[in-house]
C-alpha cells in the first residue's frame, strides 16, 4: 500500500506542475488579447514574440491564438507580408481556423480567407518561408498504462526498444528469482518445522531466514523496477526527430516537446 501511495504522490506532483504551467500560459494569452483589444499593438506584439521564444510550453490551441493575434496586429500596422506568415502558421496548426466577424473587420477577414483558400489549394504551403509546427501524438499515456502491466512494454511502444528489452528481461529475472526463493523458503521452513535436534533447528532456521530475507529483497527490487518503468514511460519525453537524420538540405527542426496529448515541433525552412 505504501508503494502505491508513493506512486500516486509522484504522479500528482507531475500533474500539478503541468496544471500550474497551464494557468501561466493562459494568463499570457489573456494579456495579449487584452492589449490588442486596448489598441496597444506594440505591447501585444512584444508579449506574443516573447511567448514564442518558449513555444514548447503552449498547447496547439494556444499557439494558434498567439499567431492569430500577431497576424491581426501586423495587418493593422500594414505589415501585410508578416501578417500573412502569421496566419499561415496558425492555419498550419488548425486548418479550420475562422475569424469572428463580430471582432474582426471585413477587410482582415477577406485577407485571411484568401490565405486559407490558398492553403486549401496548396495544403502544405511548400517552399514558403514561415514558421511551421508539426503536431505529433503524445504516446506517454498509453506507454504508462502498458508499463504498468508489463515493465518495458511502454518503452518499446514509445520506440525505446533497447531500454524496453532490458526492463522486460530484468522483470522476468525478478519474477523467476522471486518464485525460486519462495519455493526454497517454503522448503527451508518445512525443514525447520520438522527439525528436532537443537543444532538442526538453529541451522535450518538460519537457512530459512536467509531465503526469507532474499525473497523480500527481490520483491522490493521488483517493486522499484515496476515503479521506474511506469514513471519513466508515463513522464519522460522522446524526440520523434533523430538528430542524425538532419542535414543542410533538410528543414532544421527543434526536438519534439510533448504537451498533453500532442507534441509540438517547430520547423524553419531555408
Amino acid at each position: 500500500m505504501k508503494y502505491f501511495i508513493c506512486l500516486c504522490l509522484l504522479q500528482n506532483l507531475f500533474c500539478s506542475d503541468g496544471f500550474s504551467q497551464t494557468v501561466e500560459t493562459e494568463k499570457i494569452i489573456r494579456d495579449i488579447k487584452k492589449d490588442y483589444n486596448a489598441l496597444k499593438y506594440n505591447e501585444a506584439e512584444q508579449e506574443a514574440k516573447k511567448a514564442l521564444i518558449n513555444y514548447q510550453q503552449f498547447s496547439p490551441v494556444q499557439l494558434v491564438e498567439i499567431h492569430k493575434y500577431l497576424g491581426l496586429i501586423y495587418y493593422t500596422q500594414n505589415r501585410l507580408d508578416e501578417s500573412e506568415k502569421q496566419f499561415k502558421t496558425a492555419l498550419s496548426i488548425n486548418p479550420d481556423l475562422l475569424l469572428s466577424s463580430l471582432l474582426v473587420s471585413p477587410k482582415i477577414i477577406e485577407f485571411f480567407n484568401n490565405i486559407k483558400a490558398e492553403k486549401e489549394a496548396k495544403p502544405d504551403f511548400r517552399d514558403e518561408l514561415f514558421t511551421k509546427y508539426i503536431l505529433v501524438k503524445d504516446k506517454r499515456l498509453g506507454a504508462g498504462l502498458r508499463s504498468s502491466i508489463l515493465p518495458g512494454w511502454g518503452q518499446i511502444y514509445k520506440g525505446q526498444k533497447k531500454k524496453g528489452t532490458i526492463l522486460i528481461s530484468s522483470w522476468a529475472v525478478c519474477l523467476g528469482s522471486l518464485l525460486a526463493t519462495h519455493l526454497l523458503q517454503e522448503r527451508a521452513h518445512k525443514a525447520y518445522l520438522e527439525s528436532k535436534d537443537t543444532e538442526k533447528i538453529e541451522s535450518n532456521y538460519k537457512i530459512y531466514n536467509n531465503y526469507y530475507k532474499a525473497k523480500n529483497s527481490i520483491a522490493l527490487f521488483s517493486i522499484a523496477l515496476w515503479l521506474y518503468a511506469h514513471i519513466d514511460a508515463a513522464v519522460t519525453e522522446v524526440s520523434s526527430i533523430p538528430y542524425a537524420s538532419l542535414n543542410r538540405k533538410q528543414p532544421i527542426a527543434f526536438p519534439t516537446v510533448y504537451r498533453n496529448q500532442f507534441a509540438i515541433t517547430c520547423q524553419f525552412q531555408f
